[in-house]
């Protein structure tokens, strides 16, 4: 972390995730922080921006990214940028590499002499799972520092053979890193920061999603020198970091069973397809070994500006549909509860029951359509008792569950965050609840809770739940 990590964190937070306009900033701009003071017409001659980015660029301050830098800071995690020594020389070359990678453990295993990315289906075969071990302990045997993405079956394989002899390991996340306790292997996970590095594009409380995990495979192929696919489908995850692969121009292995009546049907494909045939971690180092002299430098520098963009175009595509870090700080004043409380009157104007808000509660009156607003007094209210009730229960009692010694609000809370908190209380409640209770979108709730976790003014629990701190 440097004086110019906060600049790529706004870069970040601006441009959203994998974007390939980075590689063009990269290129242009010395250190971030010229990009930034720059003007917007300067930067859209650059070529990074439209017009339609104004309103972001002009609503976009430094503020939320000098609490994420606290936060993280907090937890231990590192932040490295592209004008970091320690970032991975090899995801400089990709088509677009991360603006921040947010690291928990030894930062320089990712920059590795050889790293290999060892990967495959999550429905492993024992054969399968005892492959992947196998090679990968020969991997580890060789100095190779192993890449896989934490998932159950060939990459928990991959992750565990590292472990258990003595080498280094590197977890590529597809969500944020307070995020683990969604993922099944959050125990072996945690295991990573001791044995190499828990890595992550995303901030520390994106949640994971169907567009996460397409995003996250392109930095396991980025950050390794080759990929060996030992157990695919034709389809899947597995194939699509196979598919970053080839765009980035690493080497693919494919594990080739000495039974071949084992052999997936991922695998076979890609032998067919001429990707280098391996049966141990031995024969993909001495692939490197006869290749090391081989004047194939500037061949594969050729290649990598050559490479096919069609991955990265269908990844984009889905940021410009609105895909973008999860988080956002507004500079508009915070209303009065007064206020507050005639905005929610303005946004639901056909609800038809209770309705808390900042200590208050809106009673519908449903004769004549109208609400009447009632002072709750607390200490006459009998408290409900959160631990006996299942989630259902918990569900049905957010409406009536009295707000009590509420944390004073930042003065520079988003609107949407104001909204989603007014709506909380210590039971947990669910993000669908949040939506239906603020009237908001699911991103923007996202978002805000994101904002709020910052703040430590809210708190995830299991089943996507949140509750104040």
């Amino acid at each position: 972390m440097n004086n110019q990590t906060i600049y790529w964190l706004w870069i970040q937070h601006v441009l959203g995730y994998a974007s390939s306009k980075i590689t063009m900033l990269m290129s242009k701009y010395t250190f971030a922080e010229d990009f930034y003071r720059a003007s917007f017409e300067e930067k859209l001659l650059c070529g990074c921006f439209t017009e339609k980015h104004y309103d972001k660029l002009k609503d976009t301050s430094l503020n939320n990214c000098s609490k994420l830098i606290a936060y993280c800071k907090k937890n231990n995690i590192d932040i490295i940028t592209p004008g970091d020594a320690v970032y991975p020389d090899r995801l400089k070359t990709i088509k677009a590499p991360p603006a921040a990678l947010f690291v928990k453990g030894d930062t320089k295993c990712l920059s590795a002499k050889m790293c290999i990315a060892v990967i495959g289906t999550r429905q492993a075969t024992p054969s399968g799972y005892s492959a992947a071990l196998s090679l990968t302990k020969e991997l580890c045997q060789n100095g190779a520092v192993i890449i896989s993405g934490g998932a159950k079956g060939i990459d928990t394989a991959a992750h565990r053979a590292a472990i258990d002899n003595n080498g280094k390991t590197v977890c590529v996340l597809g969500h944020g890193h307070a995020r683990c306790s969604y993922n099944k292997n959050a125990q072996l996970i945690s295991s990573h920061e001791r044995y190499g590095a828990v890595v992550s594009e995303y901030v520390p409380f994106e949640l994971p999603s169907k567009n996460t995990y397409p995003l996250r495979d392109r930095l396991i192929s980025g950050l390794s020198d080759g990929v060996a696919v030992i157990e695919s489908g034709e389809t899947g995850g597995t194939m699509i970091t196979v598919k970053a692969a080839e765009s980035q121009n690493r080497t693919l292995f494919a594990y080739r069973f000495p039974d071949k009546s084992h052999i997936s049907e991922g695998t076979a494909l890609l032998i067919t397809k001429g990707v280098v045939p391996v049966s141990s971690g031995n024969d993909i180092i001495g692939y490197y070994n006869n290749n090391s002299n081989n004047s194939g430098a500037d061949k594969e520098n050729e290649s990598l500006i050559k490479a096919k963009e069609s991955y990265f175009k269908g990844l984009n595509k889905s940021i410009n549909r609105g895909y973008s870090v999860n988080f956002s700080i507004d500079e508009k004043l915070r209303k009065t509860p007064e206020e507050q409380l005639e905005a929610f009157f303005k946004a639901h104007p056909n609800v038809k029951r209770e309705h808390l808000t900042l200590g208050v509660v809106l009673k519908a009156d449903k004769k004549a359509d109208e609400y009447k607003i009632e002072t709750i007094d607390n200490k006459k209210k009998q408290k409900i008792k959160t631990n006996d009730l299942n989630t259902a229960e918990q569900e049905a009692a957010v409406n009536d569950f009295p707000k009590t010694e509420n944390k004073p609000l930042p003065d520079d809370l988003s609107s949407e965050a104001v909204k989603v908190y007014e709506v909380l209380s210590k039971v947990p409640v669910s993000v669908d609840k949040i939506v239906e209770l603020t009237g908001l979108s699911i991103k923007s709730v996202n978002s805000a809770l994101t904002e709020l976790e910052l703040e430590d003014l809210a708190q995830g629990v299991e089943g996507r739940r949140y509750s104040t701190k």
